[in-house]
């Protein structure tokens, strides 16, 4: 819980609430960042509870139970990652509570709401990004 009141957790939000404006190709203002959620799809706390939810799954299975620690974490690590990247709309409708935790985890302990500083860091940094990027694909 100590980590939401850490100055680390509002940049944490900040870089989620930039990506959200971002895919919704709305311009990176103050405003229209400051509007968008701390919450993000995209975020490694989702792909951390993918993959805890498969451990314990896989742990319960008769005979894996038997597996060494290292490979039921590998093998649930390699099983929450394709769930978290899956593109299917069932199988997203499927894993959709899974999700609720992440986001609720997001919401909780990994992200609190950032300043104006906050945003204003990482949209730079945003726009930083995306003109370094553009630079390596044009040469």
């Amino acid at each position: 819980m100590l980590f939401r009141f850490t100055v680390i957790a509002k940049y944490h939000a900040a870089e989620h609430m930039v990506s959200n404006c971002a895919m919704q190709g709305l311009n990176l203002t103050f405003e229209n960042v400051r509007k968008q959620s701390r919450i993000h799809t995209d975020c490694g706390t989702n792909l951390f509870t993918f993959a805890l939810v498969c451990f314990f799954v896989l742990s319960l299975i008769p005979g894996v139970q038997e597996f060494h620690f290292f490979l039921k974490l590998c093998l649930s690590w390699s099983i929450g990652y394709e769930l978290f990247i899956m593109e299917n709309t069932y199988i997203k409708q499927l894993v959709k509570p899974i999700y609720l935790v992440g986001f609720g985890l997001q919401y909780a302990i990994f992200t609190s709401k950032p300043n104006k500083e906050h945003l204003k860091v990482a949209i730079l940094a945003f726009k930083r990004m995306k003109k370094r990027q553009s630079e390596i694909d044009n040469g």
